[in-house]
């Protein structure tokens, strides 16, 4: 008897979970944009947002950059309380339509529009230019494939003045100068007869707006990845990672007394951060200074060839610095901060006979001629299959990391057992995690 009831009650409990988790079948496109009715205050906003759609508008959100719903709540004034930002398509000359909704006497109603032209919205960021506590908002419009403008709108007391327009490839907003507010830096791409170009945007107190500008490099075919961060001596800068034939090259673009300036190619014609990798810079010890990946390559074993790439930071002035030396298995996702004993003696080889198991061998090279000496020092695996569990543990291995589908381990092999610990070479080790970026800004 309590043996069907237990299976009554399975039964019931699997019928309730099904028909919670098809609770989405028949929902409309823009019903999907609604936002969650858990509260009363979410229901207010519902009830303006339908007012709009009621009038014969649709939702168009931002194709681009991180902020892509079609409906936003960000605090634009400061005052503690978000207000609603919601973009849709209308009919036209201006299509686009950006609404600005406000709560007043606990209901939500429309305080300001902003009109515009083009085949969407590409992007939108909320940045407070001059540190009043009032943000500026910055709409990026995609009038075509490849033409693409940013304006730069004032908002405060609810009423849209534009103050900057220019043509951009890709932007962000940061603090480069140290006063209070951000910066918007436009960058734009290289063509086939100008080098790509940099202009800041300083907003003052005033309401004036600021510009200076800097050169991208010459070698920069097209801006790939933009990322902020800091300098060797703590300055604010962006890094600006662009193609180069088959690899990349980097700018580096701060401020001086108020103006652009390119770091590393201050008083140089060719820059020397050009590189047949396609490796970005990055934080890679994760103290907060950002390093300039520079490639070396390495002995070969084999008609592959392999580099160890050493990470390089830059003072605001240019000055360069090697902070570490790293060895990069893209084809497995892994990295190695190398031992001072096997950067500068490293060589590398692959060993893919054991099904599942794909192995790279870290050896020294020494001597000279056609014939050097090759001595083995570190074994690293990557282990998949069932039994990755059983070779991870195999007799002289030890497990470095678990991504869920692979294991990692090490061996320590012969010729590393004076130059490396295995508690070296675990602090060492890390995963390549793929950066999952809507756009660079």
């Amino acid at each position: 008897m309590k043996r069907c009831l237990k299976k009554c009650i399975c039964a019931v409990l699997a019928v309730l979970l099904c028909l919670t988790m098809a609770g989405c079948f028949g929902t409309t496109a823009d019903e999907l944009y609604r936002l969650p009715r858990s509260s009363e205050r979410s229901t207010r906003i519902q009830r303006s947002i339908d007012e709009r759609l009621v009038s014969g508008l649709e939702f168009s959100a931002p194709v681009a950059g991180y902020n892509r719903q079609a409906i936003q709540q960000y605090d634009l004034d400061g005052d503690g309380i978000q207000e609603v930002i919601a973009f849709f398509r209308t009919e036209g000359d201006a299509p686009l339509e950006i609404d600005i909704i406000r709560e007043t006497g606990g209901e939500y109603q429309l305080a300001a529009q902003i009109f515009g032209e083009g085949r969407a919205v590409d992007s939108v960021q909320y940045s407070d230019m001059d540190g009043d506590g009032v943000c500026e908002l910055l709409v990026g419009w995609q009038m075509s494939t490849l033409a693409k403008v940013l304006d730069i709108y004032s908002i405060r007391d609810y009423q849209p003045v534009p103050l900057a327009e220019s043509a951009y490839g890709s932007y962000i907003c940061c603090d480069l100068n140290g006063t209070p507010g951000d910066e918007v830096l436009i960058l734009k791409d290289p063509g086939t007869e100008s080098a790509g170009e940099a202009v800041a945007y300083t907003l003052m107190q005033d309401g004036e707006i600021l510009t200076s500008s800097a050169a991208l490099s010459r070698e920069a075919e097209a801006i790939s990845r933009v990322q902020s961060g800091e300098t060797s001596d703590r300055h604010a800068a962006v890094f600006v990672d662009s193609i180069c034939g088959g690899g990349l090259v980097t700018d580096v673009l701060a401020m001086r007394e108020e103006m652009l300036y390119n770091i590393v190619l201050d008083g140089q014609s060719e820059n020397p951060t050009v590189r047949p990798l396609n490796v970005y810079c990055s934080d890679i010890d994760r103290d907060g200074v950002m390093e300039i990946p520079e490639p070396r390559q390495l002995y070969s074993q084999s008609e592959t060839p392999y580099y160890a790439i050493c990470w390089n930071t830059r003072t605001v002035r240019g000055f360069s610095m090697e902070k570490l030396c790293t060895y990069h298995n893209f084809t497995d996702g892994w990295y190695l901060i190398l031992p001072e004993g096997l950067s500068q003696t490293l060589t590398v080889r692959r060993l893919d006979t054991v099904s599942g198991e794909r192995t790279v061998v870290l050896s020294t090279v020494s001597g000279g001629g056609s014939d050097p000496t090759i001595t083995d020092c570190l074994a690293i695996y990557t282990l998949t299959g069932d039994n990755k569990a059983e070779r991870a543990a195999m007799t002289g291995r030890f497990l470095l990391a678990d991504d869920d589908r692979r294991l990692f381990a090490a061996s320590i092999l012969s010729g590393g057992k004076d130059l490396i610990t295995e508690e070296q070479i675990g602090e060492s080790f890390s995963l390549i995690r793929t950066r999952w970026l809507t756009g660079t800004y």
